[in-house]
């Protein structure tokens, strides 16, 4: 995670020189406290993790802190989901200028809505992917009952409805603002619901000190600040009618 955040840095850049996108001070103090918060989390996170069967995988999924965290996250996708397709897209979102003619209030809640769903997307698939790779590393290894349990079908077909819901937001959030703006919330709320799906769903908050678990929630602390004030102030650069 750490590593994946250098991007942002490149991204700022080639936006800057390729898009003639702006890049104030306050952007790269931002951008500064989103990298530290992601490297400061991915720093206090377990350095081990543990290659799950599939049956075991599925007891994960079924705990109780797995299945709160699955609600949590249902909640606020499906209510922004609500906001941006049924309220924002039919009263403000024009066809030329989106939503660059709103107020500010508006043009903040909907910039920090299209990439928030769209890192929460990506997250979701992270974790996904993660117990795929679980999966996959025992059936390589001669354990044919990888592929016969339910979970594995269930998680086959999810796959293809993920990745398309994923480019749907992808080309939504991208089409509306530009990148220096998106990418910082994208990135972070990416972080967010990753590390969040690994405490609880993956249970690797039990492989934690309790020091540890500070410092993590301090970086996520620190991220959910940063893409707040990253809505904030971006939302300064867009032309008001």
């Amino acid at each position: 995670s750490s590593l994946f955040t250098s991007t942002l840095v490149f991204n700022a850049i080639l936006a800057r020189l390729w898009l003639k996108e702006s890049v104030t001070r306050t952007d790269a103090v931002l951008y500064c406290c989103i990298v530290g918060g992601v490297s400061l989390t991915a720093a206090c996170l377990p350095r081990e993790t543990e290659i799950l069967k599939i049956h075991e995988s599925s007891l994960l999924y079924g705990d109780a802190s797995a299945v709160a965290c699955w609600v949590v996250m249902g909640l606020a996708l499906a209510f922004l989901h609500y906001l941006i397709l049924v309220r924002f897209e039919r009263q403000y979102d024009d066809p030329v200028h989106h939503y660059a003619k709103q107020p500010k209030r508006i043009y903040r809640i909907a910039m920090f809505s299209y990439p928030f769903i769209l890192g929460s997307l990506e997250g979701i698939s992270y974790l996904c992917l993660k117990t795929f790779n679980n999966w996959y590393y025992h059936w390589s290894d001669g354990d044919e009952t990888q592929t016969q349990h339910f979970f594995f079908w269930t998680g086959v077909s999810i796959a293809p409805v993920l990745l398309v819901w994923t480019l749907f937001w992808l080309r939504k959030g991208y089409a509306r603002f530009p990148i220096t703006q998106i990418f910082p919330v994208e990135l972070a709320s990416l972080t967010i619901v990753s590390v969040m799906g690994g405490l609880f769903v993956h249970d690797e908050a039990d492989m934690m000190s309790w020091q540890d678990s500070v410092w993590v929630a301090l970086g996520l602390v620190i991220l959910v600040t940063a893409i707040m004030a990253v809505a904030f102030f971006k939302s300064a650069d867009h032309e008001h009618a």
